[in-house]
């Protein structure tokens, strides 16, 4: 191998193992940042967990307790019989609606048989001839 030959190599092994350096550097300040954004991501979705839960249970509890007086008066003003508490209204609307529900499984256990209309106005049909028939 000539001098000139030896030389050529060692430079393209010099700048492969530059190279080599540099690709392993980036992958590893790649591999740091990328692991640095998941613990700010972690500690960030964590953050906002304990404060939005806090607040969803704050929120939740108001609305709800919101809509229970809403509906006490409701029922108080619309649907109480005389001398019946609020509490008594809804225990026997809730019977009620009970008695409804199982009237309606009941209803729809009933079979029902409905002719197809194609022999309806077969029928018709038959019978208006054979009405036509007995006059002539």
């Amino acid at each position: 191998m000539s001098t000139l030959e030896k030389i050529e190599k060692a430079v393209v092994e010099g700048y492969q193992k530059i190279e080599n350096g540099v690709v392993e550097g980036y992958q590893k300040i790649e591999d740091g940042v990328v692991e640095g954004y998941k613990k700010i991501e972690e500690g960030a979705v964590e953050g906002f967990k304990k404060v939005d839960n806090g607040r969803i249970d704050k929120i939740s509890n108001a609305v709800t307790k919101a809509f229970g007086k809403m509906t006490d008066g409701f029922v108080e003003k619309c649907l109480t019989r005389e001398g019946e508490s609020v509490e008594e209204a809804k225990v026997r609307l809730a019977k009620e609606q009970e008695n409804r529900d199982e009237q309606a499984k009941e209803y729809k256990n009933i079979q029902v048989e409905i002719p197809n209309s194609n022999e309806i106005v077969k029928k018709n049909l038959e019978a208006s001839l054979n009405a036509g028939k007995r006059n002539i």
